[in-house]
């Protein structure tokens, strides 16, 4: 059966997977069911999100600690967020992490309006919907990196906007993706199953050192 959230009141406020509406309407229903963390709207179909496992919140804190520590090593003021709403065209996503170069000029709202340069989604039962119909709308929206975490593979897999299409690059013979935009920022695919914090971190020094 697929899961549905209703909230309590007079009005019977719900959400319901598969559900089709504006994100208007999508916003002022989710805000007011507080019980409800994840939800989200793509290309106008709600979908609401199976209980995170703990494997995939861990490796949401090491890929969002390494990006973290690329910003600090390269000197770059990135503004990364986790699980922060995003909103874009009719589509109110809810990204694992999301990482955007130019902190000037965002809006003063709650949620977060302008095109992340990079986002990173961990996927084990969420899987098919990440790679794709959340594939399909970040690759419109022209989001340009786009890293999935397969959990169930034990495999990461990056993808870059090259026109209209993405392309998964390839990682070189020791097991390193090195990005086209971010300049310095490396992943040892190697250090993550399982997790190397030292070799992780250890791969941004080496990328920044050339």
């Amino acid at each position: 059966m697929l899961p549905s959230l209703r909230h309590a009141d007079l009005q019977q406020v719900e959400l319901h997977n598969g559900d089709r509406m504006s994100r208007a309407e999508f916003l002022r229903r989710w805000e007011q069911i507080p019980e409800l963390k994840q939800a989200e709207l793509i290309k106008g179909v709600v979908y609401l999100a199976s209980p995170v496992s703990t494997a995939h919140g861990s490796y949401d804190i090491l890929l969002g600690s390494w990006l973290s520590f690329y910003a600090y090593a390269s000197g770059q003021d990135l503004l990364i967020t986790g699980n922060t709403t995003l909103l874009l065209d009719n589509c109110s996503f809810q990204p694992d992490i999301a990482v955007l170069k130019r902190r000037q000029g965002l809006a003063k709202t709650p949620y977060l309006e302008q095109l992340p340069d990079l986002v990173v989604e961990t996927s084990y039962s969420s899987q098919s919907y990440d790679l794709g119909p959340k594939l399909a709308a970040y690759r419109s929206a022209g989001i340009r990196d786009y890293i999935t975490v397969l959990l169930r593979e034990q495999r990461v897999e990056w993808r870059v906007l090259s026109g209209s299409r993405y392309r998964v690059m390839t990682a070189s013979k020791d097991g390193m993706l090195r990005s086209v935009n971010f300049p310095g920022l490396l992943l040892d695919t190697n250090a993550l199953f399982p997790p190397d914090r030292q070799r992780l971190f250890g791969a941004i020094h080496a990328g920044l050192a050339h």
